[in-house]
């Protein structure tokens, strides 16, 4: 099977055309060890006949996720290879985004609006070791969920780390969980970590870093456009009325063919 690997701010990603594995050749796909390694697997179907193109975003776990924000730029500038054209409505589970391939490698994805959700009642949300750290919190929904803190503490990557496993599992289906310090120096920035449902730690999140900026926007009048500060680099997240806007790189990194397991 064809396949191009390709990453966002070093969130990496198999993309294969026109196809959708089984969960176990899914889970083949992301292993690092046996197969091509990637945190998320994304399934592009091209745009026939007028229709935008369609994707499906598979965590390394084998389970589908309903978007990927550094995913979207990087089908944006594969569909630009593909078809010449820089603009492409990308079609997911839960909206159509609107992805425009600038100077590449750079990449801008109109991810649509942020809406809140109820926060769970949930214990480890309420631990004291988690909250003495905690601004802000809420729950907010990128056409993924996500579970986020802004944080007094700029060392986002050990909050992360040490409370994303357990926050994962506050939902039934699991939570994208997101901790972040905003800072206003030169430009607004946030500091963002995030471990990703499926997936653990990732070098960067594109949808998670659009839905903190909706926090930090409300929560701390956090100006736009601001720079999302990651592991893997930066994304500008900007607003035009109600959708929020986020522009990054996309790269190619290689390409090959790959047996998959029956």
């Amino acid at each position: 099977m064809r396949f191009y690997k390709m990453q966002g701010l070093g969130n990496d990603f198999v993309v294969l055309v026109g196809v959708t594995p089984s969960p176990a050749q899914l889970r083949f796909l992301a292993d690092r060890h046996y197969g091509v390694g990637a945190d998320q697997i994304l399934c592009l179907f091209l745009p026939d006949k007028g229709q935008p193109a369609q994707a499906r975003f598979f965590n390394a776990n084998g389970e589908e996720a309903e978007m990927c924000g550094n995913g979207l730029r990087c089908l944006g500038l594969l569909l630009k290879r593909r078809t010449g054209k820089a603009r492409h409505e990308i079609r997911t589970s839960t909206r159509t985004v609107l992805v425009e391939t600038l100077d590449p490698p750079m990449v801008q994805a109109s991810m649509g609006a942020v809406r809140v959700l109820p926060m769970p009642k949930h214990p480890y949300i309420q631990q004291e070791s988690l909250q003495r750290q905690v601004i802000a919190q809420a729950l907010l929904h990128i056409g993924n969920p996500h579970l986020l803190f802004l944080t007094q503490t700029p060392e986002v990557g050990a909050l992360a780390e040490t409370f994303g496993p357990g926050l994962e599992k506050t939902l039934p289906d699991g939570v994208n969980v997101g901790f972040a310090h905003y800072q206003q120096a030169e430009k607004a920035t946030l500091t963002l970590s995030v471990w990703e449902r499926g997936a653990g730690l990732t070098q960067a999140c594109g949808s998670a870093a659009v839905a903190v900026t909706a926090l930090a926007h409300k929560a701390l009048k956090c100006p736009l456009p601001v720079v999302v500060a990651q592991k893997g680099g930066d994304l500008i997240v900007d607003k035009h009325r109600s959708s929020y806007i986020q522009t990054g790189p996309a790269h190619l990194s290689f390409t090959g063919n790959v047996s998959l397991p029956s």
